[in-house]
């Protein structure tokens, strides 16, 4: 995939936008490298948040979108 250089923005919040050129990878070529591909789990890493602070904090969007 590459970087298109589009910046969309929605809203406050602006975003990039990757495509991938089919006419220079094929795409059973693209689709090959995940069928190959070895399934390795993501590492765990450390909490950003502790579950005493996130467990109310999903309650209360919960609450918002319910």
């Amino acid at each position: 995939m590459s970087d298109t250089g589009a910046r969309p923005r929605v809203g406050e919040h602006t975003y990039g936008l990757f495509g991938v050129d089919w006419r220079q990878v094929p795409v059973e070529t693209w689709l090959g490298r995940f069928i190959t591909a070895t399934d390795v789990p993501a590492l765990p890493g450390p909490s950003a948040v502790s579950h005493s602070a996130f467990d109310p904090g999903c309650a209360r969007g919960a609450g918002v979108l319910a």
